[in-house]
């Protein structure tokens, strides 16, 4: 059998999990990996995308991860490069991203032994990494690369997904062996990829719960987004003619010119969770900004009932007591529901409070039209630029914005 490095040994362990393209900053660390990457790109279909510095890769991996739904992979080297991927970690650590970040060190008996003598560039990578990882794991054997690579994948993607932290030492990467001796497998078969549905008989416990109710509120968070609901959680508010909220995070989950929606911030959307007499909490673990589910922004749990799906049982009840948890992919429990429901009641009309809660929408789209509508004001509102590109882009259009109050103009706009 042909003997491989350990360089390429990553580059297939990572087309393994389909990985089309590699953000990254490297150095002379990864020379084995990217000669690897040169000779074999093209054939694999494996790409390196260069930044200017490496928060952009790590922000890049983000921003691709939450467009496709895939995992992605961010690389850099040891010390500084390192410790500058750690803001857009953070980032995917908060938005429940699936980054894989992969980093190397000097040699082990220099960066390891001589990290006190003065050694290079040697920081400890796993400490930096620690605090906004799901997972932290070093490569201490040539022949573990598969297995930790798999590792990373799986914890990056299982349950409430984000980043990881993969360390591998320069001469691991340099290291050879036989190719038989470290067996790659397709994520087929070594962890669950199909989405997982919720309990039968649960789904039948919600839907009479559905159907019973009066005036249902569906609050999509950014589990529903990344699972791609949106189109059955729109069917099924149709269904039942209810009200759909959504988290920031969900913001495009279904259109927003729909009368039935009602975007963050809008006093229309606070009206929907007073008044609902149950709630349907999709993929959101009800944070901060929804004022973590309670009263005065919410009914009072002990009255108004609510239904939680979640991939993570983790999740659930963790700021709002719940009624009836489902256990499972939102997409899938969603389209579940959806079926359930209908064998249980035809098509109703939109519910009285619709027509109610979308005059509240109209003024507070008004209000938010009054505030710009000076378009020669000096300086100008944030709010005059978001608004133009609203009018400008089309509505599948992604854009991206900076931090600060950037964000709270942007919930309204």
């Amino acid at each position: 059998m042909a003997e491989i490095t350990g360089g390429e040994l990553l580059l297939r362990s990572l087309h393994a999990e389909k990985v089309k393209y590699i953000h990254a900053i490297t150095d002379g660390t990864y020379m084995i990996f990217l000669e690897a990457l040169e000779r074999l790109g093209a054939e694999l279909d494996m790409h390196l995308i260069v930044p200017r510095h490496e928060a952009a890769a790590a922000h890049f991996a983000d921003a691709y991860t939450r467009v496709t739904g895939e995992p992605a992979v961010v690389m850099a080297c040891a010390g500084p490069g390192a410790a500058n991927l750690l803001s857009g970690i953070v980032c995917a650590q908060a938005e429940s991203s699936p980054v894989i970040a992969i980093t190397t060190m000097r040699r082990t008996e220099i960066s390891d032994d001589y990290r006190h003598m003065g050694g290079t560039q040697s920081p400890d990578h796993l400490d930096l990494f620690k605090p906004a990882v799901k997972w932290n794991g070093r490569i201490n054997h040539w022949h573990h690369i598969p297995d930790m690579v798999r590792h990373a994948f799986r914890v990056a993607t299982s349950d409430t997904p984000g980043p990881v932290h993969l360390l591998i030492p320069e001469d691991i990467l340099n290291q050879k062996g036989e190719a038989n001796n470290a067996p790659i497998w397709p994520p087929e078969r070594t962890r669950v990829l199909a989405k997982q549905p919720a309990a039968p008989d649960a789904i039948q416990q919600a839907a009479e719960m559905l159907v019973n109710a009066q005036f249902v509120n569906i609050h999509a968070g950014n589990g529903a987004y990344r699972a791609g609901a949106g189109a059955e959680i729109l069917a099924l508010a149709e269904h039942l003619g209810c009200a759909v909220t959504n988290n920031v995070t969900a913001r495009g989950i279904i259109p927003e010119d729909h009368p039935q929606l009602y975007p963050p911030l809008c006093m229309a959307a606070f009206m929907a969770h007073q008044q609902a007499d149950l709630i349907l909490a999709v993929g959101t673990r009800f944070g901060e900004l929804v004022m973590w589910g309670r009263p005065p922004l919410w009914g009072d749990p002990a009255k108004q009932p609510t239904i939680q799906i979640d991939t993570n049982p983790a999740n659930i009840g963790l700021n709002r007591p719940v009624d009836l948890p489902l256990i499972g992919d939102a997409k899938a429990v969603m389209a579940q529901l959806l079926t359930a429901v209908r064998a249980l009641t035809p098509a109703r009309s939109p519910h009285a409070k619709i027509a109610e809660l979308g005059m509240f929408k109209a003024q507070w789209q008004k209000e938010l039209d009054t505030a710009i509508a000076d378009s020669e004001r000096s300086p100008m509102l944030t709010g005059t630029i978001l608004q133009v590109c609203n009018d400008f882009f089309d509505d599948d259009a992604i854009i991206a914005l900076d931090g600060g109050n950037t964000v709270m103009w942007s919930m309204h706009y």
